[in-house]
């Protein structure tokens, strides 16, 4: 089953070093080592759709014990979604997995694309194809969200990315700028890099925290946060990390270089890819100040350090109109949706 869809997915994005990267971790996450398949509270079911003896369509239902709606109600997935240009295809596999979602599992709502967790890939990319890549951008085909649309799903949540190309469009784009950013240093507020593996196991827990309230979290452990981390954020000097006088982290920002884990340039060795931040902090005033801050401190330190350009990348709409001012975006725009169908 796994290598249907390893030759599903070849076939459909041809044979390049990325493909071979994502087929190599499509191995990891379905394979039984994989820590998901430990925890008795989950399920997960393939299904794959032939004509003759060659794949057309795969997709995986998947019940996670931890997923949960806003209102706290179980919620089940589907991911590794994979299909030809064909829409009849598309419904024999949503068919199945909703299916066996709803009679066999109970349940009534399901999100889509995720890959057993948010931490392992979900979202499709629904604009922006015409712009080049960024490494841990959701890789899709154009017509995989409207075929989910037209099956029901609607687009539930959605993020933007946009590529800054001069250090002086940060001014431009990131409100509170260095004002505030100077305010907060003279509360006695640190923004420092990561220093060492004691501090990674901060930055986990921050990010475990400070994420709690995120639509789809799950906890993630340290184990599995370390191997995601070190193959993606090899430049500490991405990495900002807010303390206070008391050494507590409030806040943090994550950038990495563009650049595929397996040594093979995505588009530009130089280019920084910006894609997390949040808050600890519980201050109402201070709050509102960090997050914007914090953004706007990390996208100067990507070109301080000597990228050439940044990808503010994958950025929920509510962080955007908090913290970003955006007025020219044309081509520079990509955009993403996390559909749910209720059943």
């Amino acid at each position: 089953m796994i290598e249907s869809l390893v030759d599903l997915r070849t076939e459909l994005f041809g044979d390049s070093p990325e493909t071979a990267l994502h087929a190599e971790q499509m191995r990891r996450l379905l394979s039984r080592s994989f820590s998901f398949h430990a925890d008795p509270g989950n399920d997960h079911l393939c299904f794959i759709a032939r004509q003759g003896n060659r794949p057309v369509g795969h997709v995986t239902a998947t019940v996670n014990g931890q997923l949960r709606s806003p209102g706290g109600d179980p919620v089940g997935a589907i991911g590794f979604f994979e299909c030809i240009d064909d829409y009849s295809v598309a419904t024999q596999l949503l068919d199945a997995a909703t299916d066996w979602l709803k009679n066999d599992k109970a349940l009534t709502r399901i999100w889509g694309p995720i890959q057993f967790d948010i931490w392992h890939g979900y979202r499709f990319k629904t604009r922006g194809f015409n712009v080049n890549r960024f490494t841990g951008e959701p890789i899709n085909k154009s017509y995989y969200p409207h075929f989910f649309e037209r099956y029901g799903f609607k687009p539930r949540w959605q993020w933007n990315s946009v590529w800054i190309a001069e250090p002086e469009a940060v001014e431009n784009l990131i409100s509170h700028r260095a004002p505030r950013l100077n305010y907060l240093i003279g509360k006695d507020l640190r923004f420092t890099t990561l220093s060492g593996h004691e501090d990674l196991q901060n930055l986990h827990n921050a990010i475990m925290k400070a994420f709690l309230p995120l639509l789809g979290f799950t906890p993630l452990p340290f184990d599995e946060f370390e191997r995601l981390f070190l193959a993606r954020c090899r430049d500490d000097r991405l990495v900002t990390i807010v303390r206070d006088p008391d050494d507590r982290v409030l806040a943090f920002a994550l950038a990495y270089p563009n650049k595929q884990s397996c040594g093979t340039s995505s588009l530009s060795d130089e280019e920084a890819v910006f894609f997390l931040v949040g808050t600890t902090e519980q201050d109402g005033i201070r709050n509102k100040m960090l997050a914007p801050s914090t953004v706007y401190h990390a996208v100067r330190e990507c070109f301080h350090a000597g990228y050439s350009s940044v990808v503010l990348a994958l950025m929920r709409k509510s962080i955007w109109l908090e913290a970003i001012r955006i007025k020219h975006l044309d081509d520079a725009l990509s955009t993403y949706a996390l559909f749910e169908l209720e059943v």
